[in-house]
């Protein structure tokens, strides 16, 4: 429930599985360096700052990946590590209620 809202209702295992988006989890030393040049990314739905990076839900994981990796680079941001994760519950609902603010094409 979000703001007397029901979101969700189902069980969590099957939330996850139709969730229908990627999830990606990139580390670094400065994450607010990573968060400042992916923030405006297009396929981002939700992006939220964790202690050592940022987690992203993205329309396309396999897609966006390589697009985030180059992007990072050209614009000397460095990171430690970028890859698929499982989405958890609390990425849908980030997702389903913040994510309106970080919506890219």
């Amino acid at each position: 429930m979000h703001q007397g809202k029901l979101l969700f209702a189902d069980a969590p295992d099957r939330l996850k599985a139709h969730f229908g988006k990627g999830v990606l989890s990139i580390t670094a030393a400065e994450p607010r360096l990573l968060r400042a040049e992916l923030e405006r990314a297009e396929g981002i739905s939700s992006l939220v700052l964790t202690g050592d990076g940022v987690h992203l839900v993205v329309d396309d994981a396999a897609r966006r990946i390589p697009e985030f990796e180059t992007r990072l680079r050209a614009a000397n941001v460095s990171f430690d590590a970028m890859q698929q994760v499982a989405p958890t519950i609390e990425d849908l609902f980030i997702d389903a209620v913040a994510g309106s603010e970080v919506r890219h094409g």
